[in-house]
């Protein structure tokens, strides 16, 4: 397990894992911390090498979150649900403000183009779990609302939901170092 310290260019090591007990934890410079000195490093200077056990722990953690992602595709099949019908029921129910999101909104939040976005709505909507819905103040902008049904499928998610809401607070500090890092995600 990698626990990284509060320490600004710091992180600690620790390790779960029954054959790692007796490891001490390693403190090293985090290298995605970009104001730390050198920031991402030049890779092969060994001060950016991973170790042994740090990618065991690269491994348990994609594979945890490959089993994750794979249970929560399960789940939304058994509800009738495609795993990215789910994410865009997830995405306009969980808008920010008092409007549903226009297909813009949608597309910048599921990461993909304009166009592929009105073809997973145009078929949600065939498949009556999402409606268009004209902007009250604004006739030319479409907003895209959950239908009953839509509503329904989403909630009978809820354990899936609360077990993200959990995972997201774990990985959340982590996340948002490799967020600074990362380049923009393109369409």
């Amino acid at each position: 397990m990698i626990v990284f310290s509060s320490a600004p260019c710091a992180s600690v090591t620790s390790y779960d894992s029954p054959a790692a007990k007796t490891a001490q934890p390693v403190v090293r410079p985090s290298i995605l911390n970009s104001t730390c000195a050198g920031g991402l490093g030049t890779l092969g200077d060994g001060a950016d090498e991973l170790t042994r056990q740090e990618f065991a722990d690269l491994l348990e953690f994609r594979t945890l979150l490959h089993r994750f992602l794979r249970w929560r595709e399960q789940e939304a099949r058994a509800v009738g649900l495609t795993p990215v019908q789910h994410q865009l029921l997830v995405t306009i129910k969980g808008h920010p403000g008092a409007l549903p999101p226009t297909i813009g909104e949608i597309a910048e939040s599921l990461v993909l183009r304009h166009h592929s976005t009105v073809e997973l709505i145009d078929r949600a909507e065939d498949a009556g779990l999402v409606e268009r819905w004209p902007d009250p103040e604004d006739g030319r902008i479409v907003r895209i609302r959950l239908t009953p049904l839509g509503e329904g499928k989403l909630n009978a998610l809820a354990l899936l939901h609360l077990t993200e809401i959990r995972l997201r607070s774990l990985v959340t500090p982590y996340l948002a170092e490799l967020i600074q890092a990362a380049p923009p995600l393109r369409t």
